[in-house]
Protein backbone atom coordinates (compact mmCIF):
# COMPACT_ATOMS: atom_id res chain seq x y z
CA UNK A 1 0.00 0.00 0.00
CA UNK A 2 1.62 3.26 -1.10
CA UNK A 3 1.18 6.74 0.23
CA UNK A 4 -1.07 9.30 -1.39
CA UNK A 5 0.46 12.30 -3.09
CA UNK A 6 1.37 14.96 -0.53
CA UNK A 7 0.89 12.58 2.39
CA UNK A 8 3.68 12.64 4.96
CA UNK A 9 5.32 9.26 5.46
CA UNK A 10 7.34 8.64 8.63
CA UNK A 11 10.85 7.33 8.12
CA UNK A 12 11.25 3.94 9.78
CA UNK A 13 14.61 3.53 11.49
CA UNK A 14 15.94 2.16 14.74
CA UNK A 15 18.87 2.51 17.07
CA UNK A 16 20.48 0.20 19.61
CA UNK A 17 23.59 -0.23 21.72
CA UNK A 18 25.89 -3.02 20.46
CA UNK A 19 25.96 -6.16 22.57
CA UNK A 20 28.94 -6.45 24.95
CA UNK A 21 28.88 -2.66 25.39
CA UNK A 22 28.02 -0.96 28.66
CA UNK A 23 24.20 -0.62 28.78
CA UNK A 24 24.61 2.91 30.11
CA UNK A 25 26.58 3.90 27.01
CA UNK A 26 25.26 6.36 24.46
CA UNK A 27 27.18 4.71 21.62
CA UNK A 28 24.10 3.88 19.55
CA UNK A 29 24.19 2.51 16.04
CA UNK A 30 21.38 3.37 13.63
CA UNK A 31 19.65 1.52 10.81
CA UNK A 32 17.13 -1.24 10.03
CA UNK A 33 16.00 -3.61 12.76
CA UNK A 34 16.56 -7.31 12.05
CA UNK A 35 15.69 -10.43 14.01
CA UNK A 36 17.92 -13.36 13.07
CA UNK A 37 18.61 -16.63 14.84
CA UNK A 38 16.76 -15.48 17.95
CA UNK A 39 18.92 -12.36 18.28
CA UNK A 40 18.42 -8.67 17.48
CA UNK A 41 20.56 -6.79 14.96
CA UNK A 42 20.73 -3.33 13.42
CA UNK A 43 21.71 -3.30 9.74
CA UNK A 44 23.51 -0.09 8.88
CA UNK A 45 23.33 -0.42 5.10
CA UNK A 46 20.57 -1.10 2.59
CA UNK A 47 22.03 -4.49 1.63
CA UNK A 48 21.89 -5.52 5.31
CA UNK A 49 25.40 -6.96 5.01
CA UNK A 50 26.63 -4.87 7.92
CA UNK A 51 24.28 -6.08 10.68
CA UNK A 52 25.55 -5.58 14.22
CA UNK A 53 24.09 -7.52 17.14
CA UNK A 54 22.55 -5.16 19.72
CA UNK A 55 21.17 -5.51 23.21
CA UNK A 56 17.39 -5.82 22.69
CA UNK A 57 16.69 -3.73 25.81
CA UNK A 58 18.31 -0.71 24.15
CA UNK A 59 16.44 -0.79 20.83
CA UNK A 60 14.41 2.33 20.13
CA UNK A 61 12.29 3.26 17.13
CA UNK A 62 12.43 6.71 15.55
CA UNK A 63 9.20 8.59 16.34
CA UNK A 64 9.13 10.66 13.17
CA UNK A 65 9.36 13.81 15.30
CA UNK A 66 12.30 16.10 15.96
CA UNK A 67 12.80 18.02 19.17
CA UNK A 68 12.91 21.83 19.28
CA UNK A 69 16.61 21.71 18.31
CA UNK A 70 16.02 19.50 15.26
CA UNK A 71 17.31 16.30 16.94
CA UNK A 72 15.60 13.01 16.02
CA UNK A 73 13.53 11.57 18.87
CA UNK A 74 13.39 7.85 19.69
CA UNK A 75 11.42 5.53 21.95
CA UNK A 76 12.95 5.68 25.47
CA UNK A 77 14.48 9.13 25.04
CA UNK A 78 14.29 11.35 28.11
CA UNK A 79 13.16 14.90 27.47
CA UNK A 80 12.15 18.20 28.97
CA UNK A 81 8.78 19.36 27.69
CA UNK A 82 6.36 22.25 27.85
CA UNK A 83 2.91 22.61 26.44
CA UNK A 84 -0.03 24.99 26.62
CA UNK A 85 -3.72 24.39 27.09
CA UNK A 86 -6.27 27.06 26.30
CA UNK A 87 -9.10 26.85 28.82
CA UNK A 88 -11.24 29.58 27.29
CA UNK A 89 -12.79 30.12 23.88
CA UNK A 90 -11.68 33.73 24.18
CA UNK A 91 -8.68 34.24 21.82
CA UNK A 92 -7.38 36.98 24.13
CA UNK A 93 -7.11 34.60 27.10
CA UNK A 94 -3.76 33.36 28.38
CA UNK A 95 -3.21 29.60 28.09
CA UNK A 96 -2.09 27.47 31.03
CA UNK A 97 1.53 26.35 30.70
CA UNK A 98 2.66 22.90 31.83
CA UNK A 99 6.26 21.69 31.89
CA UNK A 100 8.34 18.85 33.21
CA UNK A 101 10.53 15.89 32.36
CA UNK A 102 9.47 12.57 30.91
CA UNK A 103 10.23 9.58 28.68
CA UNK A 104 9.04 8.94 25.13
CA UNK A 105 6.85 5.82 25.09
CA UNK A 106 4.53 4.07 22.64
CA UNK A 107 0.95 3.79 23.95
CA UNK A 108 -2.26 2.92 22.10
CA UNK A 109 -0.65 3.24 18.68
CA UNK A 110 1.06 6.59 19.22
CA UNK A 111 4.34 7.96 20.51
CA UNK A 112 3.81 10.02 23.67
CA UNK A 113 5.74 11.62 26.48
CA UNK A 114 5.08 9.89 29.80
CA UNK A 115 5.69 12.64 32.39
CA UNK A 116 7.74 11.63 35.42
CA UNK A 117 5.42 11.00 38.36
CA UNK A 118 2.21 11.67 36.42
CA UNK A 119 -0.41 9.40 34.91
CA UNK A 120 -1.51 11.10 31.69
CA UNK A 121 0.86 10.88 28.71
CA UNK A 122 1.12 13.73 26.20
CA UNK A 123 0.84 12.88 22.48
CA UNK A 124 4.13 13.72 20.76
CA UNK A 125 2.22 15.22 17.82
CA UNK A 126 0.26 17.63 20.08
CA UNK A 127 0.42 21.03 18.35
CA UNK A 128 1.11 23.03 21.51
CA UNK A 129 3.98 20.77 22.68
CA UNK A 130 7.66 21.67 22.62
CA UNK A 131 10.28 19.20 23.84
CA UNK A 132 14.04 18.81 24.04
CA UNK A 133 15.92 15.50 24.19
CA UNK A 134 18.17 15.40 27.26
CA UNK A 135 19.31 11.78 27.10
CA UNK A 136 17.98 8.22 27.16
CA UNK A 137 16.76 5.86 29.87
CA UNK A 138 20.04 3.99 29.38
CA UNK A 139 22.19 6.82 30.70
CA UNK A 140 23.14 7.08 34.35
CA UNK A 141 21.71 10.30 35.75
Amino acid sequence: MGSKEGERVREIKFRGIPENTNLFSTDFIYGDLRHMYGKVYIAQDKERSNAIRVNSETVGEYTGQKDKNGKDSYFNDRCNYEYYIFTSANPESTPNKYEGTGVIVFIEGAFMIKPDGKKNPIPLHYAELSFEIIGTIHEVT
